[in-house]
């Protein structure tokens, strides 16, 4: 009985290791996390400093006390643009910011200088967007960029979907008719890096793609704060897919405000088909009389 007790303990002692190695290392899908190391001038790591993270666009302020390691860390907060504050008696203040913090792990590692706090040093750049967690390949597509190019959009008005065929070793798959179309604007179904079609699409981390279909409709382009594309190599909690597009929502800022567009496509102002030499024909337009149809003629140029 003592033995099987004993066994018991230590099987459940190990399943709570694998867990709680799980929930350290699983990667946030929905959200930002910036973390990093406060050390002074040698180099030496600096406990109880104070970290203030300030969202620059709704105002919210918190503190982050370092730890016995010097290190902080904010957990889940939502992407956007920060400021962090670093504060420590007999050390100057260390201010970054504004730091541009997408969904994943934002590292901002602070070297106090000895002085004054009163004393302020501020550094204006921003946080390489390089990935140095793992060996994973991914892209993301910021809104402020995908406003200011050109979407053409599909039936609901411009998405993201648009953009897909930008990315880094992004091709179109030819669907074997006659309509091109997809090669060229392959939305969902792009390729990337040689890999099958298979897309996976999620809305702030969760999955949207049916099962049954492998359908999954974008989100309004207004209410999207950006589109991070994993193109390979990424974590097994995304399921299924040869890449995986999380779109993330807006979250918001401490005004109000909103946007007003109109939204117009006709073939009339599509620019003729490539070619030299090449006339686009012009339909005809009939109206039936008493006589029978007429030879009137409909012109229109883009």
């Amino acid at each position: 009985m003592k033995s099987s007790w004993s066994l018991f303990r230590i099987v459940a002692f190990a399943m709570a290791g694998i867990l709680g190695l799980g929930t350290a290392h699983a990667q946030s899908t929905n959200a930002g996390d910036i973390r990093g190391l406060v050390t002074d001038p040698s180099g030496a790591l600096i406990p109880g400093a104070t970290v203030t993270v300030m969202n620059l666009d709704t105002g919210v302020a918190k503190d982050y006390p370092t730890n016995n390691d010097g290190l902080y860390d904010t957990n889940s907060i939502v992407a956007g643009s920060y400021k962090v504050t670093v504060a420590k008696t007999g050390f100057e203040t260390y201010v970054r910011g504004p730091i541009t913090v997408l969904v994943g792990i934002t590292d901002v590692n602070a070297e106090l200088k000895i002085g004054s706090s009163s004393v302020e040093v501020t550094v204006n750049t921003d946080v390489p967007l390089l990935n140095m967690e793992d060996g994973s390949h991914s892209a993301t597509l910021e809104a402020h960029d995908m406003e200011q190019m050109p979407n053409v959009g599909g039936s609901n008005g411009p998405d993201w979907q648009n953009f897909m065929i930008l990315l880094p070793g992004a091709s179109g798959t030819y669907n074997g008719s006659n309509n091109q179309e997809n090669a060229f604007n392959p939305g969902q179904e792009v390729s990337t890096n040689g890999n099958l079609p298979f897309t996976n699409v999620l809305a702030d981390g969760a999955s949207t793609t049916l099962p049954s279909s492998q359908n999954a409709n974008p989100a309004a382009f207004e209410d999207v704060s950006e589109v991070q594309v994993s193109l390979s190599s990424f974590s097994a909690q995304y399921g299924v897919g040869g890449l995986i597009m999380n779109q993330i929502t807006k979250s918001g800022t401490d005004k109000f405000h909103g946007v007003l567009y109109e939204y117009f496509q006709n073939r009339s102002l599509n620019a003729a088909n490539y070619g030299f030499g090449n006339v686009e024909p012009v339909p005809p337009s009939t109206m039936t009389t008493s006589a029978g149809p007429s030879a009137a003629q409909s012109h229109s140029w883009g």
